[in-house]
């Protein structure tokens, strides 16, 4: 018998004797493109044996069915399109089919016919699934920013009858309607924050047999500039001119800031996150900002100010002082200080290290750079010094004021009596600025002597007399003198007598003897007086 034969006698056989064996096959089995599918069968254990069976295979496109594969005894065919794609188990019947095809669903039929001539058919529906495959994350938009910025990721893969989870880690994203939504493929979060898409982000695309997932996502979010922060070495309010600075700033941001930098409110042509200036110059003070822009968020942030100031040193501080010489009593002076660079904030006067402020006759002008004292003395003579103060350092001078006078407390020192065996020296005094010259007279003639000093040696009675010392300034033009008078004796005579301290010890001496007698005379007295009476 034949097997177009033989399927119409199947066919004969089914139509006398058929019934339902819906347990049979499944009602529905899936398969994948391109794998192989089995068609498990489940024969009562009742039947006595097979004696023939035939798959058939019908779908929406191909309603009337074709044979697949029929099995008479241990005689078996495959239709032509499924040669090389079908095995099928000779013990349980159950039918592999494969690779499939997207052609391959549809409706299968299985009809058994026992030795007992029972027939039993049953069908299933092959599902055929496009593989899971190509699984990534794409999303918009591409350069979010934070709080302003609604992101969508969504899911996209190749497959059919697909269904979609969100994953961070290893733990479901989980949305909670308002931040975080999911809407099938897509993961969308409103007012995204920096942290929401850390990661690791991927998503799982999967349908009834399989799953694939993608690679790790992490999107990078832009926020800020924020929390701008500057620093200045050194951290002086005040810098001496000529000196160096250095600002340095930081502020978070994603993408990097742009750092830029203004003075007084202008830009500065400098960026970076660090400004060097040296050699600073006085046009450099003001209020230094560090501007912070992130070029992304458009968005920028400044850094609280910093001030400093840029003052020159003060160098070549000099006293001018007067140009005539001072005289005590008839001369003004004026000491008037400067600096060749720099500007003083505060001018302070000495005089022989002290303080000048509350010196009588000393007058101060208003920025007291001037010192004046309206009629000199001689006790304004001495060292004065000017000290000009600022920010950055002092500078100071010093002047040596010298005031002409006298010549007073004319004096002459010296013995009024020698012998002629004797040498004499009479020595002139006087207080004077510059020293006076001396002018010696003995008894109104000049003699040849011009120092403080004059002496004889071996002086005779001649040389007895006034002896006359002129003293001359000749700054002041003043002349003061002082009378000596001088007695030359003979070889011993000043031994012979008593001077007035030997004189005078003596008649001390004699009045203590006496008052000893008469202390003596009154106690002998007394003693008589204190006698008893024999009567």
């Amino acid at each position: 018998m034949d097997f177009y034969n033989f399927r119409l006698l199947l066919l004969i056989l089914t139509a006398i004797g058929c019934r339902s064996g819906d347990s049979l096959l499944p009602p529905n089995i899936s398969g994948v493109i391109g794998r192989n599918v089995t068609f498990p069968t489940a024969l009562p254990a009742s039947i006595s044996g097979v004696a023939s069976l035939s798959w058939t295979f019908k779908s929406p496109t191909q309603p009337q069915p074709s044979p697949v594969y029929t099995r008479l005894n241990d005689n078996e065919k495959v239709a032509s399109g499924y040669v090389g794609r079908i095995l099928c188990n000779k013990t349980t019947f159950a039918l592999q089919l494969g690779p499939l095809t997207s052609m391959d669903g549809g409706t299968y039929s299985l009809s058994v016919i026992t030795l007992d001539m029972v027939t039993l058919t049953a069908e299933t529906i092959l599902e055929v699934l496009e593989a899971v495959a190509d699984v990534k994350v794409i999303y918009s938009p591409r350069e979010p920013v934070e709080i302003n910025s609604t992101v969508v990721l969504t899911c996209v893969a190749q497959g059919s009858s697909l269904s979609y989870n969100w994953m961070n880690g290893s733990a479901p994203v989980v949305a909670d309607g308002q931040h975080v939504t999911l809407n099938r493929s897509q993961l969308i979060i409103s007012s995204v924050f920096r942290g929401d898409l850390l990661g690791p982000i991927y998503c799982i695309a999967q349908n009834k047999l399989e799953s694939a997932r993608s690679p790790v996502f992490n999107l990078t979010v832009s926020y800020g500039p924020e929390k701008v922060a500057m620093t200045r070495v050194p951290t002086d309010e005040v810098l001496k001119k000529g000196s160096n600075m250095t600002l340095s700033c930081t502020a978070q941001s994603s993408p990097v800031a742009d750092l830029l930098w203004l003075l007084n409110g202008v830009l500065l042509p400098m960026k970076g996150s660090t400004l060097y200036l040296s050699g600073l110059t006085e046009e450099q003070s003001g209020n230094y900002t560090c501007m912070a822009y992130n070029n992304i968020t458009r968005r920028y942030t400044v850094s609280q100010v910093t001030t400093v100031s840029i003052i020159e040193a003060i160098s070549g501080t000099n006293i001018n002082g007067p140009a005539s010489l001072l005289i005590a009593g008839n001369s003004t002076a004026n000491l008037t200080c400067k600096a060749l660079a720099g500007k003083a904030d505060r001018v302070v006067w000495f005089k022989d290290g002290k303080s000048l402020e509350t010196t009588p006759r000393v007058i101060l002008n208003g920025d007291k750079s001037t010192v004046s004292i309206l009629e000199v003395q001689k006790e304004d003579a001495g060292k004065y010094s000017c000290h000009l103060i600022n920010s950055v350092n002092t500078d100071i001078d010093n002047y040596v004021m010298v005031i002409n006078y006298g010549p007073e407390n004319v004096k002459i020192t010296g013995v009024k009596q020698v012998e002629v065996v004797d040498t004499v020296v009479m020595t002139c005094l006087a207080a004077s600025v510059p020293a006076p010259t001396y002018v010696w007279k003995f008894n109104g003639t000049v003699l040849d002597t011009t120092t403080a000093e004059y002496k004889i040696n071996k002086p005779d009675y001649r040389n007895s007399g006034i002896y006359t010392c002129e003293a001359y300034n000749p700054i002041t033009g003043l002349t003061n003198i002082a009378t000596h008078s001088l007695l030359v004796k003979g070889e011993g005579e000043l031994h012979d007598q008593l001077s007035d301290g030997a004189i005078a010890a003596i008649v001390i001496t004699v009045l203590i003897i006496l008052a000893v007698i008469i202390a003596f005379i009154i106690h002998k007295k007394r003693k008589v007086t204190d006698i008893p009476s024999p009567y």
